[in-house]
């Protein structure tokens, strides 16, 4: 099955919003509260003494934060 330009941003724009927990109409002050309160509960750092395994998926998630935030961003046209 081939996607469409359009239909794969649609659909990762739609992963970025449910990765960060927000519906589709939220807006970039919404998305960035969002996102700094998830890095806060979700950085590494915080698992120092956690158990490899944990600290693997921690990482994993934290990074999908980034990317969906990331994703976020250039959807709102927001630079820095």
């Amino acid at each position: 099955r081939t996607s469409t330009a359009k239909g794969t941003r649609s659909s990762t724009l739609e992963w970025a919003f449910q990765t960060l927990g927000l519906k589709p109409q939220a807006s970039f002050e919404e998305a960035r509260s969002q996102y700094r309160l998830l890095v806060k509960q979700l950085h590494p750092d915080k698992f120092h003494g956690a158990p490899e395994e944990v600290r693997r998926v921690v990482t994993r998630q934290f990074q999908e934060l980034q990317r969906a935030f990331e994703v976020l961003k250039r959807h709102f046209g927001v630079t820095a």
